[in-house]
């Protein structure tokens, strides 16, 4: 482990690079992309729009842009990715995505949820190869948070105590343990509640009082937002744990629910970049998949006006034939930062 301290640089080498690591200060206004459901590969699943919407390049083109100006002058402090995480099976498409992000990418913050396709890439238990399938063991590490699995255990911080070749896979029962998916923190002024949509209500409503008590105790918080991937049930949610309906839920704790409208929610699952509740939620699925078939570049900023504005920075929508607006957004982004092309972009949320 390196320590690190809030709001200064601290360098890390890895393998002969360097990476300069930067956690914003608590209570300091920041900004960061958020998308969910990205595909470039047909390899495992169909992706219906990734050759026209040129998303591989694009993708990886508009997060190195973002994260080649610092965040203190208008680039960005973090990056997400809600699930379903390029439809990789094997793990071959994730190393050739992250491969091409340059080290300052990779030095943002980074977080992620594990979506449908995480879990059985074709997107459903009912899909399920007991053999094949990576049961989001391969996820839950290559992205590793620091999740309550390891908040009781001074050495491990995942939990591989459930083998995925033993239990039925048909009723769920091979899954990790639902600790290595449930993670709160902050990111400068805002706070995040991230979980895993396939587990039951009974299994995540301590973990939910548990966030919302600290989420109460905070008092540099601008805005909360509900992070997970599905938008609705069925393909391996679990009843009433689609994130709109754990937003609701948490809304009725206590610590949560006296954020009001601050407390939010931010999803993928079905493919379209859209506002679903106003003010409050919205869906970043847009990324290639069949679906909606718009693609672009969802940020939340809490950097100016005491104000969370949650922008959506149009890239193209393949149905249509509309303009394309990459490059000028991607030449944008790299030598202005995402805080200066605001006028490019469309108002989701302020």
């Amino acid at each position: 482990l390196v320590a690190v301290t809030p709001g200064k640089p601290t360098s890390v080498t890895i393998q002969g690079s360097t990476f300069d690591i930067l956690l914003p200060a608590e209570g300091q206004g920041v900004r960061g992309i958020v998308i969910a459901d990205p595909c470039y590969s047909g390899k495992w699943v169909g992706c219906q729009y990734g050759g026209k919407l040129q998303t591989f390049d694009r993708i990886t083109g508009f997060l190195n842009a973002a994260a080649a100006i610092p965040a203190s002058q208008g680039g960005i402090d973090f990056f997400m990715i809600l699930g379903d995480n390029f439809y990789d099976r094997t793990g071959e498409l994730s190393r050739q995505f992250f491969s091409a992000l340059t080290s300052q990418a990779k030095s943002k913050l980074f977080a992620a949820a594990p979506g449908n396709h995480d879990y059985w890439v074709g997107g459903s238990p009912m899909l399920q190869s007991q053999k094949k399938d990576q049961f989001a063991n391969g996820f839950m590490q290559y992205y590793a948070m620091d999740v309550m699995a390891g908040a009781n255990d001074a050495v491990n911080f995942l939990d591989f105590s459930q083998d995925p070749s033993k239990g039925s896979g048909y009723l769920k029962k091979n899954l990790p343990k639902v600790a290595n998916f449930q993670s709160y923190f902050k990111i400068g002024n805002i706070a995040f509640i991230s979980y895993s949509g396939a587990y039951s209500d009974e299994e995540q409503t301590p973990f939910l009082k548990e966030a919302c008590a600290w989420l109460g105790e905070q008092t540099d918080v601008m805005s909360a937002f509900v992070m997970g991937h599905w938008n609705d049930g069925g393909l391996g949610c679990a009843d009433g744990m689609s994130v709109p309906q754990v937003r609701a839920k948490v809304e009725a704790i206590d610590g949560c629910g006296e954020y009001r409208d601050r407390l939010k929610y931010i999803m993928g699952h079905t493919h379209c970049n859209k506002v679903t509740d106003t003010n409050v939620g919205f869906m970043v699925a847009g990324m290639g998949m069949e679906g909606c078939g718009n693609f672009g570049v969802p940020v939340i900023d809490t950097t100016t006006n005491g104000t969370t504005h949650v922008l959506y920075f149009p890239i193209q929508d393949s149905p249509s034939g509309s303009t394309d607006n990459y490059e000028a957004l991607e030449e944008c982004f790299r030598t202005k930062g995402v805080g200066n092309c605001k006028d490019m972009a469309t108002s989701w949320a302020q």
